[in-house]
């Protein structure tokens, strides 16, 4: 579904809109980074993106079919929208990604009861007051313990430092990286730089997240987070005894000391910064490269703040500490709360395998079965509202905020739709169910 489906296409006409029949000479897209693919017909992106509400970030999804990333950040209005969008038609392709259905009985359902307890509850979807409330607290709190560090140098300004930016990342830059924080895309774009100030990049993060992740979740050549810390994680079970390594078997163990590691994996990485391309999720084109002196200056200044302000203080701890404590700290949160989601006994980790023209893949019935909702509110206010992956899969424009409400409704639907709801009481139990997944993954026990 992504650019590896971007094959050949065939122009209509010439120009904007287009019109009349479309050419029987196949053109190769390789290279066609200001067009973007949405159920098969192509548009010209760059031309389209001033128009564009939500910002110009849209084109950077240049090059790939964004189908699922289309529908699923508009599941009420994309019918209109795209027949804006045919404005700026250039296209159609030849070759077509697997067939995804968006409109299944369980799809119109679910999203007509989801919509009707938003307008009972009269909430609008972007952040209420107690989202807002919580980002006041986590940038108080980040800015207390970044001083507290850089004058002290103490572990446990080190510590709170990084449990500070883990929960940026969790409640703060990833609503507003899915524009579910404010109908001004310019208040999600500032929002989004978060992950920046943690010694990430937010366009990195939309590359392999927003644009890899969402739309293919658990599809093992298609999620860059299925094959993130292969070989030696495997989050997807091996089919052939002979492809799987040894070790294996003893993940369920050791991917608690190695996933923090994720951290200092992103913000010592000057390659993914200097090409601007996180996993070829997306080709690269001008808008990532235009975003990079931005990207570079943002990471020094993190480094800055964080390495040589307290090294220069003379009150640092051992360099491989000062280095190494808050990036590690803030990968083995992120890591540890994600790798629940989609890592549990009973997830579809084959969502497209049966795919055909005749029995499409439901794509709202693959986001509630790749994922998993554990506690409540609770968890909702520590995570971001990731502890609803299942809400947040199906609604990401929706604020996190909002996900407690609106989750007795989705599981209803699912139940009476006959759609696999995966619910944990608590973080445990969803922690145990990961920890069973993993051992019998590395020791090749699923098929």
């Amino acid at each position: 579904i992504n650019a590896e489906y971007m094959g050949d296409f065939r122009i209509l006409g010439m120009g904007k809109g287009g019109g009349g029949s479309p050419n029987s000479d196949p053109v190769h897209l390789d290279g066609h980074t200001d067009w973007i693919s949405v159920d098969g017909e192509v548009f010209d992106v760059q031309a389209f993106a001033k128009h564009h509400p939500g910002g110009d970030h849209i084109v950077g999804c240049g090059g790939t079919d964004v189908t699922a990333l289309f529908k699923s950040m508009h599941p009420y209005t994309y019918e209109r929208n795209l027949k804006t969008l045919r404005k700026w038609q250039v296209g159609v392709l030849g070759a077509r990604a697997p067939p995804v259905e968006f409109e299944s009985e369980f799809a119109r359902d679910v999203k007509s009861a989801v919509q009707a307890v938003m307008a009972d509850a009269q909430l609008s979807w972007y952040a209420p007051l107690g989202f807002w409330a919580r980002t006041l607290v986590i940038m108080l709190l980040t800015a207390v313990s970044e001083f507290w560090w850089a004058t002290t140098g103490s572990y446990f300004a080190m510590v709170t430092v990084a449990v500070a930016h883990a929960w940026i990342g969790l409640s703060v830059q990833h609503d507003a990286s899915h524009g579910a924080v404010s109908s001004n895309s310019l208040v999600n774009s500032a929002l989004a730089f978060g992950a920046d100030w943690i010694g990430s990049n937010r366009y990195l993060w939309m590359q392999q997240h927003v644009i890899g992740h969402h739309p293919h979740t658990n599809e093992v050549t298609t999620d860059p987070d299925v094959t993130s810390a292969a070989p030696l994680i495997e989050f997807h079970p091996r089919t052939e005894p002979a492809s799987a390594n040894w070790f294996t078997r003893f993940q369920w163990v050791y991917m608690f000391f190695l996933l923090p590691w994720y951290g200092p994996s992103v913000t010592f990485n000057v390659s993914q910064l200097f090409t601007m391309n996180h996993g070829n999720e997306v080709p690269t084109s001008h808008f990532w490269l235009s975003k990079r002196p931005a990207a570079i200056l943002m990471r020094l200044f993190y480094v800055l703040r964080l390495f040589v302000v307290p090294m220069a203080l003379g009150v640092a701890p051992p360099w491989y500490a000062t280095l190494f404590g808050i990036p590690l700290g803030v990968g083995g949160i992120l890591t540890f709360v994600f790798v629940l989601s989609h890592n549990f006994e009973g997830s579809n980790r084959y969502p497209f395998v049966a795919a055909s023209s005749s029995a499409p893949v439901d794509w709202y019935r693959m986001q509630v079965e790749t994922s998993c909702t554990y506690g409540g509110t609770l968890a909702m206010v520590l995570t971001g509202g990731l502890n609803f992956q299942i809400e947040h899969h199906l609604f990401p424009r929706m604020n996190s905020w909002h996900y407690p409400l609106i989750a007795p409704t989705v599981r209803a639907i699912c139940d009476k739709h006959h759609v696999n709801y995966t619910y944990f009481p608590n973080i445990l139990a969803n922690l145990l169910s990961t920890v069973r997944y993993m051992r019998r993954t590395g020791r090749l026990e699923i098929g």
